[in-house]
């Protein structure tokens, strides 16, 4: 049999130049099926016992402090491609793998760059400097990488390597068109210890899935492997993020599915399978049984704030009850997720026991009182307009006395369950000494309410006047020059069914004369934000938008003084959570993050935004998520993946506007992959982590080393 890499050579460098034509068309005609008859080869290849996974290295080891690394670093950050690519002429394997990975954060899609990479993929002697071209190729997300994507594909006993060939599938998910993935998902003969292989053709799915391209066939084996306990954990696990993220119909996959659910002893596979039951019609509520039986089973948080998010969607009556014992959880995500459904999602038909729950005075979680006063507020009928004055004036009350601007804000949430309380709403949004925390949740109050389709009705004759009112309350926002209520009032302005872009239409100069106040890094997401209005209402495609210009180098007086046991510890109310540094990977952010820690920028920082088994998000000197300072960092994308509960990673408004906000994951996220830059890992505290709710301080952030006794 001819060797694979004997095709590869006479397709690639034909024996005289008479036939050099016929061979190049015969290349490109005949990619698909090379890759086709390559992977068919590989899979039935069982891969060496050494190439489990966790015996791979994850990174070259390279000296942080050498001049020529930090100058690579450097240029990365500077987004020159160009000089990146004059150190693949470097002798030394680390300067041409930081190049290839510095170019993996750039993503230049030049013909140039994408040359340069593919050479480098194809022929270099270093396996990582290879894997780091596969990975950089992959993350230009652009067709024409494919090529040399696929060409980096090999298997004979001289240099086959499923580690590299695992990176060119999920590479070519990336890039790839709809054609690749059915030559990703064809072959089936292999077996389960080939595991690199599994993992590499099971992400490549799942990236082409966040493309939103998914087929049937793809579907199914990621069905067959999520089901299948002799598939590696890993793989069931990929095949379980795709499965809860893909655009597909999960109907004739149900009953097995469900079956998988009830059996599975891994709590990523159950809690990724139960929201892929939002995928079911479930007509005979087969799903939303099994669902409820297993949230009375379930013992970890996440499992049951998934099952919560699925149970959302059937009826109230049927599923009220689960709601109602969540409010007991002895978590406090758990019983906050409930209490936020029933404000938002509750029925006339409970409202006294609402009522009962949030008025009770010996309640002490105000975050349970407002959210059950709210979903009294928003569902009593206005027959009972005493009852309803009472509840209202008790929300007003709380609002009024706090002194906690996170208590204010979801005081204010709940009295958009009254439209009459728009004017309170345009008289907070307006108030100069509000906090920022405070006037965002104003102003986004004021948009539930324009969003009440019982509007009209509520305010009869009056309704035209109230909707003038409220829209120059948006107008008023978007010209206030305050980042948060100017990005959020844009985004608001293009809601499809206000239609403003016809009422507008004419009137629209308060954008165009808004928005210069924002061309800088504290005002970037406004920027971008009022742009994408201007162009909804001229019913223009979205612009491109401008890079963010180089602005902040790298801190290398913090990074030369770290090693591999340096730690910092973020104390909160809840408790302390140490993060580990990937200082090697991203060097800015780490250095960013430390250098803030240690002026103590972050000493009094609140957890702004948590969301249930996603993220815990703080840092914000605004503490509403729209704060920043006067610089931007760049994005630093590498081969880390969030493949695990507590990621730290760069919060930002899109590439290269990070900045001081950051986030912890509370379970596998890898939809970020590639797309949020991963600078830390949460190695104690993560209890403290899954505890956190929004307005929780962080005390501190201190630097240290680990104690040698806490290594072993």
């Amino acid at each position: 049999m001819k060797r694979i890499t004997d095709i590869f050579t006479e397709m690639t460098n034909p024996i005289s130049t008479s036939f050099e034509k016929e061979y190049k068309k015969m290349f490109r005609d005949n990619m698909k099926a090379i890759f086709f008859a390559l992977l068919a080869v590989i899979l039935v290849t069982s891969c060496d016992s050494s190439n489990s996974v966790e015996e791979l290295p994850s990174t070259l080891d390279f000296d942080i402090n050498d001049l020529l690394v930090q100058e690579i670093f450097e240029l990365q950050d500077k987004r020159a491609a160009k000089e990146l690519l004059e150190f693949f002429k470097q002798e030394d394997a680390s300067y041409r793998y930081l190049a290839a990975m510095g170019l993996a954060s750039v993503q230049d899609t030049s013909d140039a760059a994408i040359n340069a990479l593919g050479k480098i993929a194809d022929t270099d002697d270093d396996e990582m400097v290879r894997y780091a071209a596969i990975y950089a190729l992959g993350q230009t997300y652009h067709t024409k990488a494919t090529k040399h994507i696929l060409k980096a594909f090999r298997n004979d006993d001289a240099t086959g390597n499923n580690f590299l060939n695992s990176a060119v599938l999920e590479a070519i998910g990336k890039c790839g068109d709809a054609s690749f993935l059915d030559l990703i998902v064809k072959p089936t003969n292999y077996e389960n210890k080939d595991t690199l292989l599994l993992e590499g053709q099971s992400w490549g799915i799942y990236r082409f899935a966040l493309r939103s391209i998914a087929s049937e066939a793809g579907t199914q084996k990621m069905v067959d492997y999520v089901n299948n306990r002799k598939t590696p954990l890993s793989v069931r696990r990929i095949a379980a993020h795709y499965l809860s993220r893909a655009d597909i119909d999960l109907n004739l996959h149900k009953e097995e599915l469900l079956q998988t659910i009830r059996k599975s002893k891994d709590e990523v596979v159950k809690m990724n399978l139960v929201k892929s039951m939002t995928k079911v019609t479930d007509e005979d509520f087969g799903a939303m049984a099994a669902l409820k039986l297993q949230y009375a089973q379930a013992s970890d948080y996440r499992v049951k704030v998934n099952i919560m998010r699925v149970l959302a969607r059937y009826d109230y009556d049927q599923v009220s009850d689960i709601f109602f014992s969540a409010l007991k959880d002895k978590n406090e995500q758990t019983k906050f997720h409930a209490a936020a459904f029933f404000r938002t999602s509750g029925k006339r038909i409970d409202i006294d026991k609402y009522y009962s729950i949030g008025g009770d005075s010996t309640l002490t979680d105000w975050r349970l009182q407002i959210n059950m006063l709210g979903a009294a507020l928003s569902n009593v009928s206005y027959t009972r307009s005493v009852l309803r004055k009472e509840i209202n004036e008790r929300l007003l009350s709380i609002y009024n006395t706090s002194k906690n601007p996170y208590e204010k804000g979801l005081a204010l949430e709940a009295l958009a369950g009254f439209p009459v309380n728009y004017r309170v709403f345009i008289e907070e949004i307006e108030k100069v000494d509000n906090h920022p925390f405070v006037k965002t949740k104003a102003l986004e109050a004021l948009a539930t309410i324009r969003k009440n389709p019982k509007l009209q009705a509520i305010f009869g004759e009056y309704y035209s006047g109230v909707a003038a009112k409220i829209r120059n309350g948006f107008k008023s926002a978007v010209s206030s020059g305050d980042v948060g209520l100017a990005a959020n009032a844009a985004s608001i302005i293009r809601e499809p069914k206000f239609k403003y872009n016809n009422v507008m239409r004419y009137d629209y100069e308060f954008l165009t004369e808004a928005q210069p106040k924002f061309k800088n890094p504290k005002g970037m997401e406004a920027y971008y934000e009022i742009q994408r209005t201007i162009d909804y209402i001229e019913g223009k495609p979205t612009a491109e938008f401008e890079k963010p210009a180089f602005n902040h180098p790298i801190n290398w007086g913090v990074i030369k003084k770290m090693t591999s046991s340096s730690i910092a510890t973020i104390s909160t109310d809840k408790g302390d959570i140490v993060l580990k540094f990937f200082y090697k990977d991203a060097p800015g952010s780490v250095g960013n993050f430390l250098k803030l820690a240690n002026d103590g920028f972050y000493d009094g920082k609140v957890f702004h935004r948590i969301v249930p088994n996603f993220v815990a998000q703080g840092g914000c000197p605004r503490g509403d998520g729209y704060g920043g300072l006067d610089y931007s960092i760049r994005s630093e994308f590498t081969t880390l993946k969030y493949e695990d509960e507590g990621y730290v990673g760069m919060a930002s408004a899109g590439k290269d506007t990070e900045g001081v906000q950051f986030f912890i994951t509370h379970s596998p996220t890898p939809h970020l992959d590639g797309k949020y830059t991963i600078f830390a890992k949460v190695i104690k505290g993560m209890d403290v982590v899954n505890k956190l709710l929004v307005g929780d301080k962080i005390k501190t952030v201190t630097a240290g080393e680990i104690k040698p006794e806490a290594a072993k």
